[in-house]
């Protein structure tokens, strides 16, 4: 069963300069708020373990944002804490990634197919976003501080696009064009007015980076009924409870993955790639479904390359079981 009233906590880091150590809004996972801490240097982070309780369950984000191994730093403390707290790994940017789909979904009535969409930024969440939203056929333009960068990166993504979907191309200074714009930048101030120019009345705007829009930018937005937007990630709270549950909770990979024989026959489930003749199963330690003989490739052989012994397994395994 799942685990909902365990002592979870997050910890995560920033690419972001200007950010200090700070506790974050709360986690709604599993039912509960969740602390959400934010370091910005190791010492912080020393520091926080040496003063405060340690939760039984640690959320660490392990993408190397800053000059310092975050998990590494914790798992350090943790030597000389408490060895009965646990750390599991986690992308905070695959969360925000969920959150920035899911809004936009919300906003485009979940059908971006012929829109064109402009991302600021050709970082990680930048070009992460261009991908998924290229895949549904939306028209993407990235525009970064750095050209040269984000054409790199457009060439890059496009070598790899499913062959009908929509290229991504490099920013269009095209009048009243886009129909929704999202930031992804780690500095702050840096989308002045004159780009609203290019931006479609109605149109929304988007602030995935915090601060990345000047307040000449936010105030004239409302010249052509701009609805300016900040990226809340709580959005995919639901996302991450999903994430959560599956680390916590004995779950699929201990019930399904695996072999046993029943009465000289062997059983597989869950992925594993039986030998051929083998019966595979829904769920080798509690199976209520036969799925057929495997092939020893990774897949099943039709009904009617079945053996008379191997319909015959078939028959004892459903008699021996259900």
């Amino acid at each position: 069963m799942p685990i909902f009233n365990e002592d979870i906590a997050f910890f995560s880091t920033t690419a972001k300069v200007t950010s200090q150590t700070n506790i974050l809004p709360e986690k709604m996972v599993l039912g509960k708020a969740r602390k959400n801490y934010l370091f910005s240097s190791k010492a912080d982070t020393e520091a926080f373990f040496q003063e405060n309780d340690v939760p039984k369950h640690l959320f660490v984000d392990v993408e190397n944002k800053r000059d310092f191994d975050l998990k590494q730093t914790i798992d350090q403390q943790l030597e000389n804490v408490t060895p009965s707290s646990q750390i599991h790994a986690y992308k905070p940017n695959d969360v925000t990634m969920e959150a920035a789909d899911l809004l936009i979904s919300k906003l485009m009535n979940d059908d971006v197919a012929g829109k064109n969409i402009l991302i600021f930024g050709a970082g990680n969440l930048g070009a992460k976003l261009s991908i998924r939203l290229a895949e549904r056929n939306a028209h993407v333009s990235i525009w970064n501080l750095h050209a040269d960068t984000a054409q790199t990166v457009i060439d890059g993504i496009n070598l790899f696009l499913p062959r009908f979907s929509p290229k991504i191309t490099f920013y269009q200074e095209i009048k009243d064009h886009y129909d929704l714009a999202i930031s992804f930048i780690s500095a702050e101030q840096v989308i002045d007015a004159h780009f609203l120019s290019v931006m479609k009345e109605k149109a929304f705007v988007i602030d995935g980076g915090i601060s990345n829009y000047t307040s000449s930018f936010i105030a004239d937005s409302e010249s052509k009924k701009i609805r300016m937007l900040r990226l809340d990630v709580r959005m995919a709270d639901e996302y991450l409870a999903f994430a959560a549950q599956s680390r916590l909770a004995e779950g699929f990979y201990e019930m399904s993955i695996g072999e046993r024989e029943i009465n000289g026959m062997n059983i597989v489930s869950g992925g594993i790639i039986g030998r051929c003749g083998e019966v595979v199963v829904d769920s080798y330690l509690h199976p209520t479904r036969i799925v057929g003989i495997a092939n020893g490739l990774g897949g099943l052989l039709n009904a009617e390359e079945y053996t008379q012994q191997q319909q015959q397994d078939i028959e004892r395994i459903r008699t021996e079981l259900f």
